[in-house]
């Protein structure tokens, strides 16, 4: 998950990059920012998951007594990683075949 979040970093400049260079660049780039933006939305998804789950175990050991809703919180922030993780690499090479189409020409 932290080279994922690291992704969703290297994610984040490329959109800004792009939304730059769209100005000469034109549509071409604008997609490719557009596809990144949604990739890096998607991953910081997974990193905010990944936080809250973190949160929740030490709450759970300092506070035993709430462990069941502690519990059903902790699967509905599980649900939602594993939504987000769905599908990112099929985004991941969307994003790379915008960017290899408007810089390789």
């Amino acid at each position: 998950n932290r080279r994922l979040h690291r992704l969703r970093i290297a994610l984040k400049r490329l959109q800004y990059a792009s939304e730059t260079l769209g100005v000469v660049e034109g549509k071409a780039a604008l997609r490719t920012a557009r596809g990144a933006e949604a990739l890096q939305t998607r991953l910081g998804a997974v990193h905010d998951a990944d936080v809250a789950l973190a949160w929740l175990r030490k709450l759970v050991a300092a506070e035993p007594n709430l462990g069941r809703p502690l519990r059903n919180l902790m699967e509905s922030h599980k649900s939602t990683r594993r939504g987000a993780r769905r599908g990112w690499r099929r985004a991941m090479r969307r994003v790379g075949r915008s960017w290899r189409r408007w810089h390789d020409e």
